[in-house]
C-alpha cells in the first residue's frame, strides 16, 4: 500500500479519471478505456467522479489484479489451463496410488492373481534382461503364453 500511497500524492490527493487513465498507462496494462472506467468507478465509492486516497489504494488493488492477470494471459496461464493441469495431476497421481494398491496387494495376498503375478515377474525380467538369445520373440511369447496357462490350470485344480 506505501506504493499507491506514494503514486496517489504524485498526481494530488484526489483523481479524475483522465489522471486514473495516466496512471494504468504508467504501469504498463493494456486496458481499454471501458475497462478503466470500470475500476474508476469500482473505486469511487461516493460516485462523485474524484477518487481520494483512500479509494486510489482501493483502484490500485484492482490495478494490480488486472496485471496479474494479463501477464498470466501472456504466459498462456488462463484460470481454466491451470485448473486443467490441477485436475489432470491429482489424476495421474491418483493413477499411481492405484498402481501401488494393486502391486502391493499382488504380492501380499495368497489369490490365484498372485500366483500369476509372482510367476510373470521373473519370467519377464529373465526374457527382457537375457537378451542375448537368439530365440525368436514369437517363441518367447508362445513359452509365456503356456507357462501362464499351466499355472492357471495349477490353481484351478488347487481350488477344486
Amino acid at each position: 500500500h506505501a506504493r499507491a500511497r506514494l503514486l496517489c500524492r504524485a498526481w494530488s490527493l484526489q483523481q479524475e479519471l483522465e489522471e486514473f487513465e495516466e496512471v494504468i498507462k504508467n504501469m504498463g496494462l493494456n486496458m481499454s478505456r471501458q475497462r478503466a472506467m470500470q475500476i474508476f468507478a469500482k473505486a469511487d465509492k461516493d460516485s462523485n467522479g474524484v477518487i481520494n486516497m483512500d479509494e486510489f489504494e482501493k483502484a490500485y488493488e484492482y490495478l494490480r489484479a488486472e496485471l496479474t492477470m494479463q501477464a498470466m494471459l501472456e504466459l498462456g496461464l488462463s484460470t481454466m489451463a491451470i485448473v486443467g493441469a490441477l485436475v489432470g495431476l491429482m489424476g495421474f497421481v491418483g493413477l499411481i496410488f492405484v498402481f501401488i494398491f494393486f502391486g502391493i496387494s499382488a504380492f501380499s495376498g495368497g489369490s490365484p492373481f498372485e500366483g500369476v503375478v509372482n510367476s510373470l515377474m521373473p519370467l519377464s525380467s529373465g526374457a527382457f534382461a537375457g537378451n542375448q538369445s537368439k530365440v525368436d520373440p514369437r517363441e518367447k511369447l508362445e513359452g509365456a503364453v503356456k507357462v501362464v496357462e499351466d499355472l492357471l490350470e495349477r490353481l484351478g485344480e488347487s481350488d477344486n
